[in-house]
């Protein structure tokens, strides 16, 4: 059968977000009795999700028996960057400057101590914990006057998108999330990050028609994407009448 090419763009968004977004076709399909199977073939957008950003800029603690939250400020990092912004942001959060922090680069690991009181990390939304390499062995573990963190400073950067649509999905993301296709970012942070599919992935869809896609995109740590202001996703779908397979 036939397909159809779909060219989508969050500028043609009709709700608030470039990073979750419906769009109304410009042909309406309608369906005959086998629905529809769509896939994914290409994207493009420029890469601007930072390191740090509105979803993951949180760092919760408790000092001498009190419970504080530093807050990151939202850009990339190099090492000795971090290591600077944690301590800085974490003696701002408490009386005095109690915090050192100090990065190992052999095995790429943050250790936090204290001159003052005992301290330890506690749990909270939206917290930088991924990045800095907080691990549950941390979260679960007594106050101490030094922390060496369990997992490795991860400044890399985005690693993958993934998009969920208002259509069907085989997938099912780490959090639970069913996606759609889940694409890999190799461009660097402000290049253009392009995806090819040659062998499409087809997803079925049963339905009576399709007038709009409703479109989420998700960073590798299940954050949604953030993308610059007046920066937009650009899409190709190929829709068959029925099931493809």
């Amino acid at each position: 059968m036939s397909s159809i090419g779909i060219y989508v763009s969050s500028r043609d968004n009709v709700s608030s977000s470039n990073n979750s977004f419906k769009v109304y076709l410009n042909t309406y399909f309608g369906r005959g009795t086998d629905g529809f199977s769509l896939a994914l073939t290409h994207l493009y957008f420029i890469n601007s999700n930072y390191v740090i950003h509105s979803y993951n800029r949180y760092v919760y603690f408790v000092y001498n028996g009190t419970a504080y939250t530093a807050t990151l400020h939202t850009r990339n990092y190099t090492s000795s960057e971090m290591v600077t912004e944690l301590q800085t942001e974490m003696n701002d959060a408490v009386p005095g400057t109690p915090f050192t922090v100090t990065y190992n680069s052999t095995t790429d690991r943050l250790a936090i101590s204290s001159s003052g009181s005992t301290f330890r990390f506690a749990t909270g939304t939206n917290n930088a914990y991924s990045v800095l390499g907080v691990t549950s062995t941390n979260l679960t573990s007594t106050a101490a006057s030094s922390v060496t963190l369990g997992g490795i400073l991860d400044l890399s950067g985005t690693k993958y998108v993934d998009i969920a649509t208002n259509m069907s999905a085989n997938s099912f993301s780490s959090s639970g999330r069913r996606v759609f296709e889940r694409i890999p970012i190799t461009a660097a942070y402000g290049s253009m990050a392009y995806w090819e599919n040659q062998y499409p992935r087809y997803q079925y869809y049963f339905a009576d028609s399709l007038t709009t896609l409703d479109i989420e995109l998700f960073d590798d740590h299940g954050y949604p994407l953030q993308l610059a202001e007046n920066s937009y996703v650009f899409m190709h779908f190929m829709l068959v009448p029925g099931d493809s397979e």
